[in-house]
């Protein structure tokens, strides 16, 4: 009886959707993930409206469709109109993310933690564009706005690991700087971000800058068992790939007094601060 009322809420609702055929394949994989169970074929038949969420995204996204496929329960994102009609602060997506990561204590588990989190606020970010809840200006801030709270939490993975491997860095100041479309709050759904690293210290923290900044470009692009976050650009950085990886402050101002390009001007225009000490 429970899969006749899902077959006739079916043959209603996916003549609404722009391909048919992708939504019910895509909803196959994803009941096949969850064993066909029974109890989510009926929540199914009971809510219409999550039956309706689900098939245009499963229609319109085979990106989003592989996140629900690979995480069934984030489904509760499509369910949840107030939620999802509701627009995030960018202060509540940093906090969000950082949540997800804290509880795991070993860096590897932060970088999958990370990866997790990517997903699920990717998902719900996207389900919001493709139902026709967000602007286009919209969506290209709130995706701009959890890849800053990507680099914050991967900033603080990579001092925490710094000084757990090599001690105390107290003096060290150290802050990551968005470039291009991230710096410009205008990411899309497939932007690498360019960044930028400076700090201010002693001549002992030359190393330790250098470090901190390699981490952080792997805490987000990495792969792990859980996938990446972000791909991450440095070539915007004096010097290109040729240039230190991470510059003092004094450094900055030198090279640009002297050999600044019109390029590297224009470039400036969107450097934004992310995280770090600001």
């Amino acid at each position: 009886e429970t899969f006749e009322r899902l077959s006739r809420s079916l043959l209603s609702l996916l003549p609404e959707c722009a391909d048919p055929d992708m939504a019910l394949g895509n909803l196959h994989r994803w009941l096949s993930h969850l064993g066909h169970s029974v109890p989510v074929q009926r929540l199914l038949v009971d809510d219409r409206f999550l039956l309706r969420n689900l098939l245009r995204v499963f229609a319109g996204s085979q990106y989003f469709s592989d996140i629900l496929c690979r995480d069934p329960a984030y489904y509760e994102i499509l369910a949840d109109l107030p939620q999802l009609t509701r627009r995030r602060t960018r202060d509540a997506i940093v906090e969000s993310v950082a949540r997800s990561v804290v509880p795991f204590r070993t860096y590897d588990g932060r970088l999958d933690a990370l990866r997790r989190a990517k997903r699920r606020e990717i998902l719900r970010i996207g389900a919001r564009d493709l139902l026709g809840l967000a602007s286009f200006e919209e969506t290209v801030e709130d995706l701009s706005a959890f890849a800053d709270a990507a680099v914050c939490q991967a900033y603080r993975m990579a001092r925490d690991e710094v000084e757990r491997r090599d001690g105390s860095l107290e003096g060290l100041e150290f802050a990551v700087v968005a470039m291009g479309k991230l710096g410009g709050g205008e990411l899309n759904y497939s932007s690498d971000i360019d960044l930028m690293f400076v700090y201010r210290g002693g001549q002992e923290h030359v190393d330790p800058a250098r470090r901190i900044g390699e981490r952080v470009v792997q805490a987000l692009a990495k792969p792990t068992a859980e996938g990446y976050v972000f791909r991450v650009d440095m070539r915007l950085r004096p010097e290109g790939r040729v240039g230190p990886l991470a510059r003092s402050l004094e450094a900055y101002e030198e090279y640009y007094r002297s050999h600044l390009e019109h390029w590297e001007r224009q470039a400036l225009l969107k450097a934004r601060f992310v995280a770090g000490e600001e």
